[in-house]
Order: structure tokens, then C-alpha cells, then sequence
């Protein structure tokens, strides 16, 4: 594949403001076997080859953005980023069992194919996958994008959610709630 696939991944139905918090930190976490400070982006993919294999990845932090939406007291986050090749299915033991209960819509558009395909998944299953032609995969990667008319967003860089502990990120969400998140800082900064 030549160019990077754009990814956005669409998380919502959160219990609470903790269970935010653990999933983010279930999918932007310290690699395996790094040591303190040594954080790396894991979002996993996953992709079956035609040898019958699962080649897994992860995304390169320099690209990795998280929206964080609050409206009507439920939170939604949104990660955008690129890959390198098309990870077209998410590794979904990453939702099993602490959030099946948790709606997941992945968008991977491939500029290579001009193919975008949608997947949602629920209760650790993919409820549905659709593959659709680059004009239909721009409208909807734009709705995904389409920051809410009413609510409060912030955007935070993989710097900042790496910076943010289970104290910190809820105070965050506190002021996220009352639409004044601190622009531009690190969430660690509004303790």
C-alpha cells in the first residue's frame, strides 16, 4: 500500500467518568515491557494475511489525536490517526469483557484503494462492516469529524493524555462539563 490510511475511531456509552479514563488508558498505554516513561501509542489492529496469520501493529504517536465530547452528561471520544497500511480490523480482545458494553465505530479510508470501510462492533462482536467508495467515505469521515453544535470538545495530543493520571483526567472532565477546559495547556495544568 503506498500513502497512510486515515483512522478514526468513534468510542461511545460510557458508564462513568472512571470507565473513560480506563479505556484510554487501555489503548494509549506504556509498550510492553517499557519502563517508566517510556510511553508508545496502542491502539491495536489487527489484520488476518492470506497465509492464514494475524499481523498486528500499532500507530505512531506523531499522528495520534483524541477528541473528547461532552454532551447531555455522556462522553464520547474520537481518535484520529494514520497508519501505516490498513489495519482494517481492530484487534477486539481489547474490549473483552471490561467494556462490551461499549458502542465502537471504526472508519479506516485507504487513498490507495479509494476504499473506506466502516465496522461497528458491540459486546466485544462486530455488529456490521461496510465497504463504500471514496465519495460516500469522505461524507461520512466528515460526520465523524463534525464537532458537535452544542456540548464541549477538547483535544488532546498523545503528550497530554500521557501526562494525565485518573485524578487529574477527572478533573478534566470536570471542566469539560462546565465548557471551559483549559485551551492549549496539558490537562495537568487545570489540577
Amino acid at each position: 500500500m503506498s500513502g497512510w490510511v486515515t483512522n478514526v475511531l468513534s468510542v461511545s456509552a460510557f458508564r462513568d467518568e472512571t470507565e473513560v479514563y480506563d479505556f484510554i488508558r487501555q489503548t494509549v498505554r506504556p509498550p510492553r515491557g517499557g519502563g517508566p516513561g517510556s510511553f508508545a501509542p496502542l491502539i491495536e489492529f489487527s489484520n488476518l494475511r492470506d497465509d492464514g496469520h494475524t499481523r498486528s501493529g500499532v500507530l505512531d504517536v506523531e499522528y495520534l489525536n483524541l477528541s473528547v465530547i461532552y454532551k447531555h452528561d455522556q462522553v464520547r471520544l474520537v481518535y484520529h490517526f494514520l497508519t501505516s497500511w490498513n489495519f482494517f480490523a481492530l484487534n477486539i480482545d481489547l474490549f473483552i469483557p471490561s467494556f462490551q458494553h461499549l458502542q465502537i465505530l471504526h472508519l479506516a479510508m485507504d487513498p490507495s484503494s479509494g476504499v473506506t470501510r466502516l465496522t461497528g462492533y458491540q459486546g466485544g462482536k462486530v455488529l456490521f462492516e461496510k465497504e463504500v467508495m471514496r465519495d460516500l467515505g469522505k461524507m461520512y469521515l466528515e460526520d465523524l469529524e463534525r464537532l458537535p453544535s452544542s456540548g464541549h470538545v477538547a483535544s488532546l495530543s498523545y503528550a497530554q493524555i500521557a501526562s494525565m493520571n485518573r485524578e487529574q483526567f477527572r478533573l478534566f472532565l470536570s471542566y469539560l462539563r462546565q465548557g471551559r477546559p483549559p485551551e492549549g495547556g496539558p490537562p495537568s495544568e487545570i489540577g
